[in-house]
């Protein structure tokens, strides 16, 4: 893949990702879902799963949660400082997806290292999150749970959302693994289609976001 292809799909794949933590993210977090970290998480590390089965670039799903800051940041609005917390997660989890999954296949080219990789994304961002937001920010709910609470937190949520991240790492490898063999032309899209119609995605994903969250 030429290198402008690769950055037109980071921007696709990321402003997907983005519209999903914009949108769905802000909704749960409205109706204060217990389960939204899990529920999120686990879109996040399938996202970024199947676009490295896809692409095969170290680094890409870096750049991917980057662009899904961006659209992200604007729940600011009405999230206020509680979109700090979502904002560094998917920085989080996208860098230690990446860095995990390059190492990884180094080791070993099994499927079951792209769960490995997901769990490690899953709950290497919790922790990440917990400790950054209650020692070097100093808000939320960690600065009160204290760190015995942090612990606790997870040994517990943190596992489950290990477990559903690794669950996903696998579903977004086979979604891959499947599009290639049912549907192969997408693969192969001509320029004429290709960049017209990504374009498209991303303006939609860009528009709609945003319209949703402030709508």
């Amino acid at each position: 893949m030429d290198r402008k292809r690769l950055i037109i799909s980071i921007l696709v794949f990321g402003s997907l990702w983005g519209f999903l933590e914009a949108t769905l993210g802000g909704f749960l977090h409205f109706i204060h879902l217990p389960q939204k970290g899990i529920i999120m998480a686990s879109i996040a590390v399938g996202i970024m799963s199947m676009t490295r089965a896809m692409y095969h670039r170290p680094g890409m799903q870096l750049a991917m949660g980057i662009i899904a800051v961006a659209l992200k940041s604007t729940n600011a609005l009405f999230l206020g400082a509680d979109v700090v917390r979502p904002m560094i997660a998917i920085l989080l989890e996208a860098a230690i997806f990446d860095a995990a999954v390059t190492f990884l296949v180094k080791v070993n080219t099994k499927d079951y290292m792209k769960a490995v990789a997901g769990a490690i994304a899953g709950w290497g961002s919790i922790i990440g999150l917990a400790f950054i937001m209650a020692y070097a920010l100093k808000i939320g709910f960690w600065v009160k749970i204290g760190f015995f609470g942090i612990l606790e937190y997870l040994a517990t949520e943190g596992a489950f959302i290990a477990f559903g991240c690794a669950i996903a790492a696998v579903l977004g490898s086979m979604i891959c693994s499947v599009t290639k063999i049912k549907l192969p032309s997408v693969y192969s899209l001509k320029s004429k289609i290709y960049y017209p119609s990504s374009a498209a995605f991303i303006s939609a994903f860009w528009i709609f976001g945003v319209f949703l969250v402030f709508a």
